[in-house]
């Protein structure tokens, strides 16, 4: 089931999924683009992170031609998920590479790192929104306090810990503001989320080239730990939100949470047509689990409210309306950039799992029931 991302709700149409392809294969991966401003015949670094040392290393320099194009063919694929980055006057673009897939980077010279681009694949996307996160806390607070932004870093754990042994979430714990880490080893929660990952990477990766990196890394942090690593991840906080029903009445999610049930909270747009078939399938979760625990709080961040007004009455459960406008907030704490989304919360109230394949819901939801 395909989703759809907030920003083409929010212009009001229905954007298909892009799909990057090529007439010819290539023997290895590729990245090209432009720089809107760039001068011909100036150079940009492409460079590779070593993992043993952890540090950056130049691949090669690529030139730039007339109008700001550009274009890198890699000889061989990549061996593992990893991340490059393109470096040219001091700043940096991040992008992820798996295998052989073809990435294209768009962005202007004078804002080479702000007003930059990166498509061809959803680990692309995933880590621009990583770096938009980061990018917008800066913006509004200023480095040092983006250092320490708790809810900020909650947000990077959940998207870390979703795929915890991706290059995603390897990315996130090496993340810099400035000169300094924004995972602090020496910060006892951000040492948490590190082992987290590391030990992800450590059970599935065991011959990746980063995993021995990254144990090293939480290691000598620890140096009580004997034997690897093992570690719980950090809690990830339950966001509360209070949210009027189709009735005008006000429904809190904390306290459907506090009732000792496992409750799917769910985030959708009516108004767009993959909200029909996830809905089937979520009906036919609650009929199964009902009796043993289940409840559902679902979210409409449909920009026209008239759309959720219409649908959210036959509805079995809880149904409220955030407004992808006013109550933007409250979508962005729970980083919904696509909808469908679901999350499982567990009996004891927190936030346990985050599930965006409506397929492997039912199989998710009976773990904790």
């Amino acid at each position: 089931m395909k989703k759809m991302t907030i920003a083409s709700i929010l212009a009001g149409g229905v954007v298909s999924a892009a799909v990057f392809s090529g007439c010819t294969k290539t023997s290895g991966w590729s990245v090209n683009g432009k720089i809107d401003g760039a001068s011909n015949g100036e150079k940009m670094a492409l460079q590779g992170f070593n993992a043993g040392v952890g540090s950056w290393y130049l691949i090669d320099s690529i030139e730039i031609g007339r109008d700001g194009s550009f274009a890198y063919t890699s000889a061989q694929p990549s061996p593992y998920s990893d991340v490059y980055r393109l470096e040219y006057g001091g700043r940096a673009i991040y992008f992820p590479v798996d295998s052989i897939e073809s990435l294209t980077v768009t962005t202007e010279a004078s804002a080479f790192d702000t007003k930059c681009k990166v498509s061809g694949s959803d680990l692309a996307v995933a880590m621009q929104d990583v770096d938009q996160a980061i990018a917008e806390a800066v913006a509004l607070n200023g480095e040092e306090a983006t250092l320490n932004d708790a809810l900020l870093k909650r947000r990077l754990t959940e998207m870390a810990l979703e795929d915890a042994n991706g290059v995603v979430a390897y990315y996130i714990i090496n993340k810099h503001v400035g000169r300094k880490p924004l995972f602090d080893v020496n910060d006892r929660n951000d040492l948490r989320t590190i082992g987290a990952v590391a030990n992800s990477f450590l059970t599935n990766r065991p011959d990746d080239p980063r995993t021995a990196y990254l144990e090293k890394l939480y290691i000598a942090n620890r140096p009580s730990i004997q034997g690897g690593v093992t570690i719980e991840a950090e809690e990830v906080v339950l966001f509360d939100m209070e949210l009027p029903d189709t009735k005008g009445v006000s429904r809190r999610l904390g306290e459907m949470a506090s009732k000792g049930n496992v409750v799917l909270l769910s985030f959708v747009a009516y108004g767009v047509e993959p909200t029909a078939a996830y809905n089937v399938k979520l009906n036919e979760i609650y009929n199964a689990n009902r009796d043993s625990g289940l409840d559902i709080y679902q979210v409409s961040v449909d920009p026209d409210e008239m759309a959720w007004k219409n649908s959210a009455p036959n509805l079995p459960w809880t149904s409220v309306y955030a407004s992808p406008v006013s109550d933007r907030e409250i979508i962005a704490k729970y980083n919904v950039a696509a909808v469908p989304m679901t999350y499982i919360i567990d009996r004891n109230g927190e936030l346990a799992e985050r599930v965006a394949d409506v397929g492997k819901l039912s199989a998710a939801v009976k773990k904790y029931l």
